[in-house]
């Protein structure tokens, strides 16, 4: 859900939903983890496919990282890319087409590896699962193109008449499950366009670049397509709708299970839209594929024909096994759009009459979807899968310009099912998604009642690790607008109803400094499990994307403690000791920048004391080819210059000397970057010009040469460049597509950090001076979704703590609204506080989303610890006049 005013732009208050979050939702209750976990819901060996248990012939080697299994013959040396096979399975021939694959392998001495069970290959296909690897069930690594063909010829012969979802980056060989695809198979990273690490390979000149991995074949444009591979290529390109009466105009969206897309009937010229389903591809929770549920969905609105709440069934055809769906174009703006464009906490300050408006609005919309579903529900049909985005509204406009919602239509009906069915929820919206107790018309009303309360507070998602949140909601929405908190109780009541007490509880008191310090660095330190090799602390997503994903500054160990350094909490040294021993020998693939590698490990090292192995592992880094990494903060040589500098400074000897230097070569790439104006496709502190201008302002401190700060200017001005005035207030905003970012990480706070420091320098410099003013309106809001640091609210709360820009009187009113909100973000655990990371859907325990970083916000926030800030952005110069309370008296959450 994202919140706006203003105009079609979306104001981006929290993310996106990012569907790749809710594959590492089914292992653990409260943090994100992998599918196939540790301890409790960790898939252990006995539910694996016999074939890849083994046994193979003795001098085979099985080696497990991830998802997947590896089996090689021991002698075996494969080239770091090439032409590589994938092999697709449904989960009904799954056990035999591994069985023919490994004796097909095998018996050529072939290396391969597969996805070892029926959960991880559900989970890997599921509806929103990645589309581009979706499919791919075994891997097998042929040794040039000879051995491509041969062994295509024998897997196409072995697996006749097998089933098999479309692999969609691949090319398919005909009829059978397999697919190739030129790639990498070393494990090989560069930098992409934005910075990020993506996996690699050589060009013909051995430069590393981008291996393409999107849901589309795309060959690197050195590599020539086999001739026995053109007859497939032709076939699938030969792919269309042919002779039928449907001329396609735009995709409206896309999922694993196939896309929506706007079309005109050419024998009317009526617009209809198209819904596709992919076979065996897309599953639910229940192992339906898409194309099942598509017939669930013709069953549906078969059933509710005549309701003007549910869109008409005009056709329904199959093309190349895809299976399609015609609708009626319904005309109207979904839900969640024509919320986001009214929701009056997107402003500082709303007016009683725009509070009393949106209320007005918020009890028709509900009171219109209330009555849809109860039409549907006389049918005997549950919707099952009921929220905002599946919600066409149309209104009515008053010549005064008030806008009424005359009439709902609700759409996708691929989870619905008769309600004397009673069945549990298949597919569902993070926000909205019902317990698992909850069956047939059970789960629509749980929906309902989320719907009551996210038309205020768009915060439902917490119900997945909180569902005691709804009274904290209901309370919140009843104290900021003119709404009877009984209308909310039975929301309330049905949310709560059958809630176990671990998903009922209640928050410790967090009304001073100290103990609310206590309770989070508590949370901390009892989330930490020393005793696993990925990870110490649970964090996002991102700890399981490479080798120091669980050591890192952003997502791992290094920096949660740097935070409870920050704020003086006790130190854990069975933490320290599992970051010292995961870090002296650094993992093949590991990245080297700030936030997401090897020296920013390195640089939290030397901060806790462990000096020798911090100069260690920075000598490491200053040895590799920095050269071909980004210019930015996060993952490039900005972020890898300022740490190197500053383990260098102080310092003598030929260590220190060798640090110096690699350190000046990533400064002077970040000065060539920005002379050139080398493209930065993102915005902001971690990935834009602002992460460079800081870099630049911190090397003028220490060299004194003002060319820096002409740079730092540059630098700031590109990004300066992709902002754009939001809302009434006039505020600045990082543009990013469609949305409008405020944030630290990658939005407006982040840039007027910077701009705070190049200011401090050149405070003459106006024109920059003035947009720091409309960047700091972006950070003034009444509500946004996430509580992070990079992408939420603690990050707004740690650049109003420190700037002086503004008014004093408003920043402090702003810190106050900020706090309350984290206060209705926090999340009982333990007996303990913490928060939810990205998404909301489960806790984080890193600084970058979750309660490490909100613990630095706060110390930031007091004004009682010089040291919460982030690394290289110390408080400012000149006396304190920020809005931190500084007092425990004065302070609470």
């Amino acid at each position: 859900m994202s919140p706006t005013r203003g105009n079609r732009r979306t104001v981006e208050r929290g993310g996106s939903v990012n569907p790749e979050y809710g594959a590492y939702c089914g292992t653990d209750p409260h943090f994100y983890d992998r599918p196939r976990g540790h301890g409790e819901g960790a898939a252990p060996e006995a539910d694996w496919y016999p074939a890849a248990r083994g046994p193979l012939p003795p001098r085979w080697q099985r080696a497990d990282r991830g998802d997947w299994v590896s089996w090689s013959p021991a002698d075996a040396v494969l080239p770091q890319q090439g032409w590589k096979i994938h092999v697709s399975a449904t989960l009904d021939n799954a056990a035999v087409v591994l069985e023919r694959v490994v004796a097909v392998c095998v018996a050529r001495d072939v290396p391969f590896k597969c996805v070892p069970s029926p959960a991880l290959l559900l989970r890997r296909n599921a509806k929103y699962a990645d589309r581009a690897g979706s499919g791919k069930f075994v891997t097998v690594y042929p040794d040039g193109e000879q051995q491509l063909r041969e062994l295509c010829e024998a897997l196409c012969e072995e697996l006749a008449g097998q089933e098999g979802p479309d692999v969609l980056s691949d090319l398919r060989c005909g009829s059978a499950p397999v697919h190739v695809r030129y790639g990498a198979f070393a494990a090989r990273y560069c930098a992409a366009a934005d910075g990020r690490l993506v996996p690699a390979i050589a060009d013909p000149d051995g430069t590393l670049v981008p291996d393409p991995r999107s849901p589309g074949l795309r060959l690197p444009p050195w590599v020539e397509l086999p001739a026995f591979l053109r007859p497939h290529l032709s076939a699938r390109q030969a792919t269309g709708l042919g002779d039928l009466p449907y001329e396609v105009e735009g995709a409206l969206h896309f999922s694993n299970g196939g896309g929506v897309y706007t079309a005109r009937d050419t024998r009317t010229g009526e617009r209809v839209v198209l819904k596709e389903a992919r076979p065996h591809a897309g599953l639910a929770a229940d192992g339906a594929d898409a194309v099942r549920r598509l017939g669930r969905e013709r069953e549906a609105l078969e059933a509710l024909e005549g309701l003007a709440c549910v869109p008409g069934l005009r056709d329904s055809f199959a093309v190349a096994g895809h299976h399609f769906l015609v609708l009626d174009h319904v005309a109207g703006t979904p839900l969640n759009t024509a919320f986001a464009r009214r929701f009056p906490l997107s402003s500082p300050a709303p007016t009683p009459a725009e509070l009393a408006a949106h209320t007005a609005w918020a009890h028709r919309v509900y009171a219109l979807v209330e009555r849809a579903v109860e039409q549907i529900h006389a049918r005997g049909t549950v919707v099952g899968d009921l929220h905002m985005a599946n919600v066409m509204l149309r209104s009515e406009t008053a010549p005064d310009g008030t806008e009424t919602p005359v009439q709902v239509v609700l759409l996708d009906f691929e989870a619905a099912s008769p309600a004397i069915d009673r069945r549990r929820q298949v597919v569902a919206n993070p926000a909205f998604v019902a317990p698992s107790d909850r069956r047939g018309a059970s789960v629509d009303r749980y929906a309902l009642a989320c719907l009551r309360l996210a038309l205020f507070l768009p915060l439902t998602t917490l119900f997945a690790v909180d569902r005691g949140a709804a009274r904290r909601l209901a309370d919140a929405a009843a104290r900021q607008f003119p709404v009877d908190r009984a209308a909310l109780d039975a929301a309330v009541a049905e949310i709560e109803k059958g809630a176990p007490a671990a998903e009922a509880g209640e928050l410790p008191p967090l009304t001073a400094w100290e103990p609310t310090r206590d309770s989070l660095v508590r949370a901390l330190r009892a989330s930490a499990t020393p005793e696993r090799a990925e990870r110490c602390f649970p964090g996002d997503i991102a700890q399981f994307a490479t080798p120091t994903g669980g050591l890192s500054f952003a997502h791992g160990a290094a920096g949660v403690l740097y935070a409870m350094r920050a704020v003086g909490a006790p130190r854990l040294p069975e933490a320290e000791e599992w970051l010292l021993a995961r870090s002296k020998e650094p993992l093949s693939g590991s990245p080297c920048g700030f936030h997401d590698g090897l020296i920013g490990v390195a640089w939290t090292l030397d901060r806790l004391g462990h000096t020798a192995q911090a100069r260690e592992l920075a000598l490491t880094v200053a040895g590799e080819p920095l050269t071909a990494l980004a210019p930015t903060l996060h993952g490039g040589q900005a972020g890898i210059a300022l740490a190197l500098d500053d383990l260098a400074a102080g310092h003598d000897g030929p260590e220190a000397s060798a640090l110096a230097s690699a350190a000046e070569r990533c400064f002077e790439a970040v000065e060539t970057a920005v002379r050139e104006e080398r493209p930065l496709p993102r915005g902001g502190l971690l990935h834009g010009g602002a992460g460079l201008a800081l870099a630049l302002v911190r090397r003028h401190e220490r060299t004194g040469d003002t060319r820096l700060l002409d740079l730092a200017a540059a630098a700031l001005r590109r990004d300066l460049d992709r902002c754009h005035v939001q809302g009434g207030n006039g505020a600045l905003m990082v543009r990013e597509g469609t949305r409008a970012m405020p944030y630290l990480g990658a939005g407006s706070a982040g840039i007027a950090m910077v701009l705070d420091d190049y200011l401090h320098h050149r405070p003459d410099d106006t024109p920059l001076a003035e947009a720091r003013e409309a960047l700091l309106r972006a950070t003034l809001s009444a509500f946004y979704i996430q509580p992070g640091l990079d992408r939420g609210v603690a990050g707004l709360v740690l650049h109003l703590a420190r700037t002086r820009a503004g008014d004093p009187e408003q920043r402090s009113d702003a810190v106050s609204r900020h706090l309350a909100l984290l206060r209705l973000q926090a999340v009982p655990w333990r007996g303990e506080a913490a928060f939810p990371g990205e998404q909301l859907m489960r806790l984080s325990m890193d600084l970058s989303t979750g309660t490490a970083g909100v613990l630095l916000a706060l110390g930031s926030a007091t004004g009682r610890s010089a040291a919460s800030h982030l690394p290289f952005l110390p408080p400012l110069g000149g006396p304190q006049t920020g809005p931190g309370p500084g007092t425990d008296s004065e302070w609470h959450l």
